[in-house]
């Protein structure tokens, strides 16, 4: 959202992308990619080198501090509100139960959903952070514009 850390400290602070987006499914069947997607700002001359450093600031700073209480409630509650909103039709009710059994997990799993999102700490992330947040465990894909023919 609008007070995330990348918009935060990427689009506005530093004025290093004019867009970013992250993320990740919890229920996908074994290793899942968490995405991070970032447009530079070129209006201030950035590039996507910026971009990937400016980005790897923010995660190595997760992996050195762990994020405040503050902060941290304050994503939890806007996680936590877009699931009771999503839950609210019978239809998204019905894709979940479909989505968790198509991957072989129990629509059980819908239930435990907020307890288990309550129950994360700061040193929780910091934790998931240094174990997921490496070089080796990195993909990068860079979407250019194509060529346009002389």
């Amino acid at each position: 959202g609008y007070s995330a850390r990348i918009p935060t400290r990427l689009e506005r602070g530093e004025e290093l992308v004019s867009g970013a987006s992250s993320r990740y499914d919890a229920f996908a069947r074994g290793d899942s990619l968490f995405m991070i997607s970032a447009t530079p700002n070129t209006q201030k001359k950035k590039t996507l080198a910026d971009v990937e450093a400016g980005i790897w600031r923010l995660l190595d700073d997760l992996k050195t501090k762990a994020p405040s209480a503050e902060e941290l409630e304050r994503v939890r509650a806007q996680v936590i509100a877009g699931v009771v909103y999503e839950r609210d039709s019978i239809t998204s009710q019905a894709t979940m139960i479909g989505e968790l059994e198509t991957v072989g997990l129990s629509w059980k799993l819908m239930d435990k959903e907020l307890e288990d999102l309550q129950s994360v700490t700061p040193q929780d992330i910091q934790k998931a952070a240094n174990i997921y947040f490496t070089r080796e465990r990195l993909s990068v894909a860079h979407v250019l514009p194509e060529e346009k023919a002389k």
